[in-house]
């Protein structure tokens, strides 16, 4: 790391958070030109924020930073602190330490509660677990400490007047009251931080450290990806270093081509103008790349081998959100989804093109929702052109909605009172037709030829195929 930083070029800094700032890493820290950020466990660090909270010599960057410099000699290495002071991140600790106050708040009242139930053989005792309780706390205070005294009678019934007394035990009393000073020295303590850096003060101004570290969280919010199961990315243990390397190359080629592609969307999005829904409905001109490939699960590449030796390959699954995404990727990615572009009106109109198969069922006074639905399914699995209902339905829309799975938004379906009419008006279209029917004159299925276009036609659950049609 040291060599590749060193030959990079000119400016070269390395930006990395607290995980950096290390007594184990100072030795490379001293050949590197760093920027980072100082862990809080270090005793230094809280002393040189509440001296600048303390002396309030800021020097303003903009409406929500301002920072002061410190020359520090740490790990034998001569840096600049700059204790920066953050109005953003002020408010994030005023919420996140009212959450805080809150839980300790609810575990102090129980502790208390417990605590008074309890009987101390003498005063001293009984105080000295008051005091223990209240030291522990950092947002809250025990006020009016009191103990009060009980009297143990000889016996387990009521004691008389003139009973001599056992002995004398003693019960806890406290008040809890929000420690309001020491909240506001950890919101205090929470809004700002260190920024440390060995570079030469003419090199690199604060603003200019502050900028770089805050450049890193850009790279950061590719990176996390890695860690999403979506990636897979955490199941592969690779042990050899040459396999590291390798691994970390091909992430890094991934992400670039990952943020290439989520710009050129959002830049399509705002130059038409156009959203599309997130997790929670609700229209985005920003959307991760990450939400758009979770909105193209269950998209299937169906190969179909038609009777007459026709082999036919298509998508199942492809909705207009999902085609108006891959319009506005554009590129290369309409041709991996067969979406041709025809202008219209100087707008661009994309459509779909799937291969159907030049096949119609006629369900002849087929009446159970379920088959109905399965029948449709069937023609979205098959891409088959169209699905007659003919007959008069004894069912609800609901009912049928619900055999249907949504499938009817891809395959057409047609509903008709007559049978034998919806026959007549595919034989004049020229289509074929052929009854599925068991009788004596039936053959075998595999032996006809179905040259198409042509129509199959499934009759009643019980009745079967009408005399009419």
């Amino acid at each position: 790391l040291v060599k590749m930083v060193k030959t990079a070029p000119k400016p070269n800094y390395l930006v990395a958070d607290c995980k950096l700032y290390h007594k184990d890493n100072a030795e490379f820290l001293s050949l590197l030109t760093f920027i980072t950020l100082i862990p809080s466990t270090i005793k230094l660090e809280k002393t040189l924020i509440t001296e600048a909270l303390a002396a309030q010599e800021w020097t303003t960057i903009d409406d929500n930073y301002q920072y002061t410099v410190n020359e520090v000699e740490h790990m034998d290495i001569k840096q600049r602190w700059i204790v920066v002071n953050s109005k953003a991140a002020g408010e994030r600790a005023t919420k996140t330490i009212g959450r805080q106050a809150d839980r300790a708040k609810e575990k102090l009242d129980k502790e208390l509660f417990h605590l008074q139930a309890q009987r101390f053989t003498c005063k001293e005792d009984a105080l000295k677990s008051l005091a223990a309780l209240n030291k522990r706390q950092n947002y809250h205070q025990l006020t009016e400490l009191n103990c009060i005294a009980h009297k143990v009678y000889e016996g387990k019934s009521r004691p008389k007047k003139d009973a001599p007394v056992k002995q004398i035990v003693w019960q806890t009393r406290a008040v809890v009251e929000l420690n309001d000073k020491a909240i506001q020295h950890a919101i205090e303590q929470k809004s700002c931080f260190i920024l440390a850096t060995n570079a030469d003060e003419k090199a690199l101004s604060p603003e200019g450290i502050l900028h770089h570290y805050k450049a890193q969280s850009v790279v950061e919010r590719g990176f996390r990806s890695l860690k999403d199961p979506l990636f897979f990315v955490s199941s592969l243990f690779i042990k050899k270093p040459s396999r590291i390397d390798a691994l970390l190359m091909i992430m890094t080629l991934s992400l670039l081509v990952y943020s290439i592609a989520q710009r050129r969307m959002r830049a399509s999005m705002k130059k038409a103008n156009e959203t599309i829904p997130n997790q929670i409905n609700i229209p985005s001109a920003t959307p991760t790349l990450r939400w758009v490939f979770q909105c193209f699960e269950g998209i299937n590449l169906v190969q179909t081998t038609e009777i007459y030796g026709k082999t036919s390959i298509y998508l199942d699954g492809f909705n207009k959100l999902r085609e108006k995404i891959i319009h506005l990727i554009g590129g290369h990615s309409l041709h991996l989804y067969n979406i041709q572009k025809n202008g219209v009106g100087g707008l661009i109109n994309v459509s779909l093109t799937q291969p159907k198969i030049s096949l119609v069922v006629v369900l002849d006074n087929v009446t159970n929702s379920h088959n109905i639905g399965a029948f449709i399914r069937l023609a979205d699995t098959f891409a088959i052109e169209k699905v007659t209902v003919c007959g008069e339905l004894t069912i609800s829309d609901k009912k049928l909605n619900k055999a249907y799975r949504n499938e009817a938004k891809w395959v057409c379906v047609e509903f008709c009172d007559s049978t034998t009419s919806s026959l007549q008006t595919l034989l004049d279209e020229g289509y074929s037709v052929y009854s599925v029917e068991l009788c004596h004159e039936s053959v075998d299925y595999s032996e006809v030829a179905y040259p198409p276009p042509c129509v199959l036609v499934l009759g009643n659950e019980r009745k079967g195929v009408s005399e009419a049609a």
